[in-house]
């Protein structure tokens, strides 16, 4: 409608009607309400949110194809490093041993870091999926004490834990609360200069805690507000002294609400902090899709096992020439393939014992055809086929479309990590 300076507006009509002392009507009241502006500022909103969701699905699209690009050329620097550090193709001086470690262990900064970034975003877009199933609570103490002892006894650290008795199980992803418990204890470790860090597991109320304490600087009341914000470090002192990029308590915090707990601190400045992981008893949560660990401890392999074959499906160069080689160095007999177009006919000729497949390179294979290609043949039916993913979830979710007669190698791959899966199938 026209307003009576001219303006074409939005108007809202509303009638009421006015009762007599009969009840009975007397009279018709009615409204006329200017809308315009209140549909500009909502027409602006949905133009906001549209804008947001948009420009969150092209950061995780940017992500997704990142983390690939990211983690190949690292599946490199780390793999060769490994090989070099083994002295598999020849000695190595005292100096070229320390850079080779500072190499590597470079890459694994890298690669932590790389990982937090890619599980915030994945977090945040409402991506992550938990695999909720009972876990020992002794295990998941005995694993993250064990993988950080090393760096508490670089610094002269007492490291020590208490379980309580009553506490046998907790319902959880067994690997995001690994991740979130070594995020709190190597926090606590890197704060604190001298004395210890403790890890307590007490049964509560409707659930567990899990809480790392510590002897280190504290953290200053005003400063709490910026603890689980991500990138954020306390103050500029803090970011010079004590590396880190500030996202493993954001990330912590968002995957123990992921499974409807929390985290929380107690702090004061100069004495030390207690961070405690609250996770709730989710029994009716359990998930029928359990994926196994890959192994974390190494056995050693000999020198030269046999001549079983190993059909190496990979289009990057430098990570064929890091699996190839290091599988002929110890006694496999290894045929490369960056061709899917020839992938069967290779399988019939080279008869292999393994097919490693790398899913982002033959991704057509990795999606559906894979398992109907190997079942034209009876003969073919039963080769193991592991998988280079780049996170356990891809392999989860391929086990859940073709089966369980398969393992994966996330990317970077470990020498550790390869090994298991050799003696897995092929020992």
């Amino acid at each position: 409608m026209l307003h009576k300076d001219g303006r074409l507006i939005l108007a809202k009509f509303s009638i009421s009607t006015i009762l007599g002392n009969n009840n009975t009507p007397e009279f018709l009241l009615a409204f006329i309400e200017d809308i315009t502006e209140r549909q500009q500022t909502q027409l602006k909103l949905r133009a906001s949110e549209t804008a947001a969701e948009a420009g969150n699905r092209a950061k995780n699209e940017f992500l997704s194809i990142m983390s690939h690009e990211l983690r190949t050329p690292l599946n490199a620097i780390m793999g060769l490093s490994q090989l070099l550090q083994q002295e598999i193709v020849g000695s190595l001086n005292e100096k070229q041993q320390e850079y080779i470690s500072c190499i590597y262990s470079s890459g694994e900064h890298l690669l932590a870091l790389i990982n937090d970034i890619l599980d915030l975003s994945k977090v945040e877009a409402g991506k992550e999926d938990l695999n909720i199933l009972p876990v020992s609570v002794v295990d998941l103490c005995n694993y993250v004490i064990s993988s950080v002892r090393d760096q508490a006894a670089e610094k002269g650290l007492q490291l020590t834990s208490e379980i309580d008795p009553q506490v046998e199980t907790c319902m959880g992803d067994a690997r995001r609360i690994k991740q979130m418990l070594m995020n709190l204890l190597t926090n606590a470790i890197k704060f604190t200069p001298s004395g210890q860090v403790s890890l307590e597991i007490k049964k509560v109320v409707k659930g567990i805690t899990f809480t790392v304490i510590d002897t280190g600087i504290g953290i200053d009341n005003n400063q709490f507000q910026f603890l689980f914000e991500p990138f954020k470090q306390l103050d500029s002192q803090l970011n010079r002294q004590y590396e880190g990029t500030g996202l493993g308590l954001a990330l912590t915090r968002k995957l123990a609400r992921l499974h409807g707990g929390d985290v929380t601190v107690v702090s004061t400045l100069g004495q030390g902090s207690r961070f405690t992981l609250f996770i709730p008893d989710q029994l009716d949560l359990i998930s029928n899709n359990e994926v196994d660990e890959a192994t974390t401890t190494s056995t050693p392999l000999p020198t030269a096992l046999n001549k079983k074959r190993i059909l190496l499906a990979e289009q990057e160069q430098n990570i064929a020439i890091l699996l190839q080689d290091y599988l002929q160095i110890i006694g496999y007999q290894v045929r490369w393939l960056n061709n899917s177009a020839k992938f069967l006919e290779e399988i019939k000729n080279f008869s292999p014992s393994l097919i490693l497949l790398d899913e982002e390179s033959f991704k057509a294979l990795y999606k559906g055809d894979l398992l109907n290609l190997l079942r034209q043949e009876d003969n073919l039916q039963d080769i193991p086929v592991v998988i280079i993913c780049n996170s356990e979830n891809d392999f989860a979710e391929f086990t859940t479309l073709h089966g369980k007669n398969y393992g994966y190698l996330v990317q970077p791959i470990r020498i550790v990590q390869l090994e298991s899966i050799l003696m897995r199938y092929l020992s």
